[in-house]
């Protein structure tokens, strides 16, 4: 899947505008997958009868499915006990304001925005505190999830276990291919995670579908065409097609003013006498003064 590039957990509080980290990700995904990460038939729902309600949805982990809207999650091949866990999905609108109950504003436009999620929880409870971090009291460290997700929607796994390695205590961020295998495939998203000897915190597969973002901003018309167009009225010519590509008449020049070729160059040439005999007039002034 890749190296993990950036991770943050959650705003804090007393700063309410947050902090953001980003980095440049490898959008590719390989579609050679192992045979344990091929996608299943069972996300192949009737929406019509298996969709769940609107926001985020959870269950207990060992039902092992739930869905929010169209989005539904299976988890299965659990490794460990799934009492302490809860399964949960959202298909529409996350915040970013710690309530997630469907339909709250956090009075901030940019808190809000349409996510796909399939994810497990450590909680005791299958209800939106699950979102907030919880020390796991299971002892689970091995699951598959499984979800279908919209077509243009950009999937990416983020996994959490508890205990200390090196250096890292309490939050363990598991490493692509190192207890982490994520699998896109068209619609299909599978991830499954190994993360013994240390409990599981939390899995998800998270869904952006940013073409159903309503940005708050314009981007600008292209510098790089802007110039193309005033390079271009500057090589421009009067009454040259370039200058009447738009379809109107070309401007008429009064017969009146019109010079022969004949007229134009003698009056050049008696022009060009006066100025040069002005010229050597005024040298001979200036050197007569200097003596």
């Amino acid at each position: 899947c890749g190296e993990v590039k950036a991770s943050y957990y959650k705003t804090p509080t007393a700063n309410p505008t947050g902090t953001i980290i980003y980095a440049d990700l490898d959008s590719d995904v390989s579609v050679q997958a192992p045979s344990s990460l091929e996608t299943s038939s069972r996300p192949t729902i009737d929406i019509e009868n298996t969709a769940g309600e609107a926001g985020w949805q959870f269950a207990p982990l060992a039902e092992g499915f739930v869905c929010s809207e169209a989005i539904c999650c299976y988890a299965s091949d659990f490794v460990g006990e799934t009492d302490g866990y809860a399964i949960g999905a959202l298909g529409g609108i996350d915040s970013g304001c710690a309530n997630y109950s469907y339909g709250h504003d956090c009075g901030i436009a940019s808190l809000h925005w349409p996510g796909e999620v399939c994810g497990i929880f450590s909680c005791q409870e299958p209800t939106g505190a699950c979102l907030n971090y919880q020390i796991p009291t299971g002892n689970l460290t091995g699951v598959r999830l499984e979800t279908r997700v919209s077509p243009d929607t950009t999937a990416i796994p983020h996994v959490l276990a508890y205990g200390a390695v090196g250096t890292t205590s309490e939050q363990i961020l598991i490493q692509p291919s190192e207890g982490l295998n994520f699998f896109k495939n068209g619609t299909g998203v599978v991830l499954t995670v190994d993360s013994f000897p240390h409990p599981i915190t939390s899995a998800e597969i998270y869904g952006r579908p940013y073409g159903k973002d309503e940005l708050l901003y314009t981007c600008p018309v292209s510098s790089e065409k802007n110039e193309h167009d005033i390079s271009k009225e500057m090589t421009k010519r009067p009454g040259t097609s370039e200058e009447n590509s738009n379809g109107k008449e070309p401007a008429t020049i009064p017969d009146s003013t019109i010079q022969t070729s004949e007229e134009t160059s003698n009056g050049r040439k008696e022009g060009g006498v006066a100025i040069t005999i002005l010229c050597l007039f005024l040298s001979a002034l200036s050197y007569y003064f200097e003596i």
